[in-house]
């Protein structure tokens, strides 16, 4: 479902030292080392797709869950990976020379990502000390990894992004790049391109591209019920650090128990208010017929009438419609508050 790599940690900390991944892990892109396993629940995060509303846009994923619109936007998106957004002029780039290519690739216009992958992995098993025990290059390749196949979630037959590798190689163009607005578009627009997918062609097989494990992780958050999936190791900034990787559920568990199930109280709810009307209404005519019959017997007052009402033998009947509706004024209740809870 995911195109990223699953298992970007094991290669990247094969091949580095320990300065050189204590210097990544002090770079921008440092957070995603302290990552735990960042699979994903396909079933849940399929149903989620599922539940995406019309009206998502490019700047925020709109969903509807347990009857309520929640919005997945840029804060979301912040709050999850701690991935900041700015806005500067990163046109420079254009015209300088691709150094970190044209040193470790020789010959090459442009390499894909397998390619860079298979360079990795030679120097990882190859790796004798001296200029690649020192060099800052193997981190600023490791973060060039990172950003396509993890912040973009990328196939590893896709072609690296040049312009964007020649940001990395720049020491303060690499801080201040919007690496959160680029990952967050990715995955918006990926997502939303499924949606308009399964409207041609229904299928549940396709490709995620972006950072999809910071959807996984704003579900958890806002829905706790799903939280039962997942493992919490307390909370920490950004919020990805505090939560370990989805459980695998199977797809008709999911849609019967949570994400149609706010279909199966709406159903519930209404079959209740026909009942309370419907019982509330006999009530009524019950209570009319006797004051008519009362007022006919006798021309007391209207609370006098209604004391002999009480007193009536019939009065019983009263009191069985009064619990009815008691009883599913409660049952109702409850059901909300249950709700509420899930939603929380």
């Amino acid at each position: 479902m995911w195109s990223g790599d699953f298992h970007f940690k094991g290669l990247i900390m094969s091949f580095l030292s320990v300065s050189q991944l204590d210097l990544l892990k002090k770079g921008v892109f440092g957070q995603f080392m302290d990552l735990g396993d960042v699979h994903l629940s396909d079933s849940i995060f399929h149903c989620l797709i599922l539940s995406q509303l019309s009206s998502s846009t490019d700047s925020a994923l709109k969903f509807k869950i347990f009857d309520r619109v929640c919005v997945f936007d840029f804060e979301s998106f912040h709050f999850i990976t701690g991935l900041d957004s700015c806005v500067d002029d990163f046109s420079v780039v254009s015209s300088r020379p691709n150094r970190l290519l044209r040193l470790y690739f020789p010959n090459q216009d442009r390499i894909k990502l397998c390619d860079l992958k298979s360079f990795l992995q030679i120097k990882s098993s190859n790796r004798t000390g001296g200029f690649w025990e020192r060099s800052s290059d193997l981190v600023r390749l490791a973060e060039v990894y990172i950003m396509e196949r993890v912040l973009l979630g990328r196939n590893e037959k896709c072609v690296v992004k040049g312009h964007l590798m020649k940001i990395i190689d720049d020491d303060s163009l690499r801080v201040s790049y919007p690496w959160g607005s680029l990952s967050f578009n990715w995955l918006v627009r990926s997502i939303r391109g499924c949606v308009e997918t399964f409207k041609t062609t229904p299928s549940t097989r396709y490709m995620i591209s972006g950072f999809a494990y910071a959807l996984n992780v704003w579900l958890l958050e806002v829905f706790p019920i799903f939280r039962g999936f997942s493992s919490f190791h307390g909370p920490k900034f950004p919020r990805m650090l505090s939560w370990g990787p989805s459980k695998q559920v199977d797809y008709k568990v999911i849609t019967e128990n949570f994400f149609h199930a706010e279909k199966v109280c709406a159903s519930f709810l209404l079959v209740l208010l026909f009942l309370g009307f419907f019982s509330l209404l006999l009530f009524l005519c019950f209570c009319i017929y006797h004051v008519f019959i009362l007022c006919y017997r006798d021309s007391r007052n209207l609370l006098s009438m209604l004391l002999l009402l009480v007193r009536n033998k019939r009065c019983w009947i009263i009191q069985l419609h009064l619990n009815f509706l008691m009883i599913q004024a409660l049952v109702l209740a409850v059901r909300f508050c249950h709700l509420n809870l899930l939603i929380r």
